[in-house]
């Protein structure tokens, strides 16, 4: 079966110049003129805090000043690790265009296929040679399309309501000026309706997935959503689904990140982990890489 893999931002952290979520919305704090408390909240509400008691700041500012923290000059080795491994799809929730230039370091062609301005159910970039087309699908929007960065609780809740329409067969979009709405994906697994390749979602279901450098925090409601529904899915015994979903960390050090793999476990997925040795997460992720690589290959 193909293999997409699924990358985080835990990739961009592997470099000199690392940002993580808590001190980018530190940075925006200051930037929007609101104190805000940072401690026990999700990322998603700190940002819709942030938003509503600005007095100065609208969301586009906010998004703008957000695109400007996010670019990269400093591309992470691992990413050429990723390159390296092959696969056709690859599925981030980084906004930046890191995985883009080592492809096109590698001579391959960036077509930049913008189907939306707000969501990414459909938009995503094929990097092409001679020989391949490889999809790369930013899920979470991307620095060109300001507007499609997501946030905030409100913006991805509405990505949660396209991806059930989209599973039931009630999505639909204007192409050529027409609509064209797609089958649901009971009927695509069951093979009375053929799959499309419009998005991204189709390749939870017909691809095994690999998901590194990725927390996964509980704010992820997108992906916890894809998940807990393909589960139930299987559960419910009313579609032939054979995929399999990958999640690469380190072995638990606490209970919270315990507590995560558990619930992982019951929404079906299947857990590789390491040792995480001195508090090397370069080393750590490295040795996930290899174990993923290899998974990949011995499926092919």
């Amino acid at each position: 079966m193909n293999a997409t893999i699924f990358f985080g931002n835990g990739i961009n952290r592997i470099s000199d110049k690392p940002l993580d979520w808590n001190e980018l919305l530190k940075r925006l704090a200051v930037y929007a003129s609101v104190k805000v408390d940072l401690a026990e909240k999700p990322y998603t509400m700190i940002y819709e805090e942030l938003l509503l008691r600005s007095k100065s700041m609208d969301e586009s500012n906010i998004k703008k000043y957000i695109q400007q923290e996010l670019q990269v000059t400093d591309i992470s080795s691992l990413y050429e690790r990723l390159y390296s491994i092959g696969v056709t799809n690859y599925i981030t929730t980084n906004y930046d265009f890191s995985l883009e230039s080592i492809f096109e370091e590698k001579l391959y062609r960036k077509d930049f296929r913008k189907q939306e301005t707000l969501y990414s159910i459909r938009t995503h970039i094929t990097m092409s040679n001679q020989d391949n087309d490889i999809n790369i699908w930013h899920v979470h929007g991307d620095i060109e399309r300001i507007p499609s960065i997501a946030l905030g609780l409100d913006h991805y809740c509405g990505s949660v309501s396209k991806i059930d329409a989209y599973l039931k067969g009630n999505y639909s979009y204007i192409e050529d000026k027409k609509e064209k709405r797609l089958n649901g994906i009971i009927a695509k697994l069951n093979g009375t309706e053929s799959f499309d390749s419009v998005s991204w979602i189709e390749l939870f279901y017909n691809t095994n997935v690999h998901i590194i450098g990725f927390g996964l925090d509980y704010s992820e409601i997108d992906i916890w959503w894809i998940l807990n529904k393909r589960q139930r899915y299987i559960k419910s015994s009313k579609t032939n689904l054979f995929n399999k979903i990958y999640y690469y960390d380190i072995k638990p050090q606490d209970a919270k990140r315990k507590s995560k793999h558990d619930l992982l476990v019951g929404f079906g997925v299947d857990l590789i982990t390491v040792d995480l040795v001195d508090n090397n997460w370069e080393n750590a992720t490295v040795n996930l890489l290899e174990k993923m690589e290899q998974n990949i290959q011995a499926r092919r």
